[in-house]
């Protein structure tokens, strides 16, 4: 099982350090205007897994299991990476149920190499003109300008 390394709690914003650790969740609402009724989903997030969050004191980092209206649904991240991983995400593409860019940027941080320790740069590397935007595909950065962020985050860290 092949991973980026690690990543960001969208909640505490700590490191997640190990794939174990971590636990991805979204809220689905029933869509019953559907020509067959199913659940929108929406609210992907990465997020530590309930033992291993550093805000155990207040609950965790995942969503409270008391939203009125929505269903929480979530898996252990490790059903995310790896080549299964990539699959189960192109699976959640397949059905139209799941918010496109909240699946598609997951992906982008689970799959591409750099891409979650660069990410927090990107915007900062185009403004400074270190990158370019690429207006055709914005957000889709190829791994020369993984690396080149990633350079330019180590010499002016946050």
């Amino acid at each position: 099982m092949s991973t980026t390394g690690s990543w960001t709690c969208a909640v505490c914003l700590q490191e997640i350090s190990k794939v174990e650790d971590g636990w991805v969740e979204c809220l689905g609402t029933l869509d019953r205007d559907a020509e067959e009724p199913h659940y929108r989903y929406r609210g992907l997030q990465l997020v530590h897994h309930q033992p291993a969050s550093p805000r155990r004191e207040y609950g965790s980092c995942q969503y409270s299991q008391n939203r009125t209206g929505e269903v929480l649904c979530d898996w252990p991240l490790n059903k995310f990476v790896g080549e299964d991983g990539l699959m189960f995400i192109f699976g959640m593409l397949a059905t139209g149920h799941w918010e496109k860019q909240e699946v598609l940027e997951l992906a982008k941080r689970l799959h591409i190499p750099g891409y979650e320790q660069a990410r927090a740069y990107f915007g900062e590397a185009i403004s400074q003109e270190i990158i370019e935007a690429d207006d055709a595909v914005p957000q889709y950065f190829p791994q020369e300008d993984i690396r080149t962020v990633l350079a330019y985050a180590k010499e002016n860290p946050h």
